[in-house]
């Protein structure tokens, strides 16, 4: 059993007031020799007393713990480079304030409402935001701050606090350098597990732009692939004599995997087929070929979230800011000029 307050005034025969005052500095009414106070922390110390973090995170109405909600968390043990940065970036900044971190698979509870004052957490982290009506009503009735990571603030309703990358930039840079190598027949790849988020739709939206800002038509039945992240589909697209010449991928996860089905399906990145994926970090030095990416600060858009959350938490008041980063293109092997031999 843990010690209490109360063992340690029973053997230093003083009051459990005696010793939260020693011990906790609480009681400001209460007066203890300097004598007695030793005394206490010699016997608190000899019984082996630590607090209990449970019980003062209750008298303080506070948890210093922070909520991550993921609701498609990518598996670090497949080299999910994003990911790593990610966590990188919320926990260097919530474990130098003193907090804790708890990563939530979807919502917790029996709505979207439940996880977000339910007490077990001070703030919320929410990645890969989903703008449906039950979503955007949690946050309006949501009794703890929340920072919507990758994800746009929405036209309506944008209560909380929004850290996202310019995913419509990023999407211009790729285009606009595959139509530089010669490319007309672009198209953007997404995955089905995400399709539904708000990062999948705006970085949809940034691709259609681009191509319709160059004088492309961009038809969403052929030009926009519901691919599973593993690019299982691939064989079956590239049996169509007319089929794209580049492909942009909403992530470099699936772009990674698009590479090793090309492979598999006898096409040659990049004669056959450019490639380009999202976020640009380590692992897009190591494919083959290097893959051309669109790179984003996960890690300075993690922490900057995490600390505009902690702030908030600190300063007992909602926060409505939006951080928007500018997004880079990092050019390597997998983009090229169509290859000749195909008429382009």
């Amino acid at each position: 059993m843990p010690i209490t307050i109360r063992d340690v005034a029973e053997a230093a025969g003083v009051s459990p007031m005696s010793v939260s005052s020693v011990l906790h500095g609480r009681g400001s009414n209460v007066r203890v020799s300097k004598d007695t106070a030793e005394h206490i922390r010699r016997i608190a110390n000899d019984l082996k007393y630590r607090p209990n973090a449970l019980a003062r995170s209750f008298r303080q109405g506070k948890t210093h713990n922070i909520g991550l909600i993921f609701e498609v968390f990518p598996r670090l043990s497949r080299g999910s480079f994003y990911a790593s940065h990610l966590l990188d970036g919320v926990t260097g900044a919530a474990f130098e304030a003193g907090y804790s971190l708890t990563i939530c698979p979807r919502l917790m509870g029996t709505d979207a409402s439940d996880s977000l004052g339910d007490g077990r957490f001070d703030g919320l982290i929410w990645c890969k935001f989903v703008s449906n009506p039950e979503n955007l009503q949690a946050l309006e009735t949501a009794t703890v701050p929340i920072v919507i990571l990758h994800a746009p603030p929405p036209a309506v309703n944008a209560t909380a606090a929004y850290v996202s990358c310019d995913n419509e930039q990023g999407l211009r840079l790729a285009v606009d350098h595959l139509i530089g190598l010669g490319h007309r027949k672009i198209a953007f790849a997404y995955t089905t597990d995400n399709e539904r988020n708000d990062e999948t739709q705006s970085r949809m939206r940034g691709f259609q732009a681009a191509m319709i800002a160059n004088g492309l038509a961009c038809d969403p039945s052929r030009d926009l692939l519901a691919w599973n992240d593993s690019c299982d589909d691939l064989a079956e697209w590239a049996q169509n004599d007319d089929r794209h010449t580049a492909i942009v991928c909403w992530s470099e996860s699936q772009a990674v995997n698009l590479l090793a089905r090309a492979k598999d399906t006898g096409l040659s990145v990049p004669d056959d087929l450019s490639v380009v994926g999202f976020d640009s970090t380590a692992i897009c030095d190591t494919t083959t070929p290097p893959l051309t990416a669109i790179r984003q600060p996960i890690e300075e858009m993690a922490s900057q979230a995490t600390k505009l959350l902690i702030s908030s938490i600190e300063a007992q008041t909602s926060t409505s800011q939006h951080f928007i980063y500018p997004c880079a293109l990092d050019i390597r092997g997998s983009t090229a000029c169509p290859s000749q031999s195909r008429g382009y």
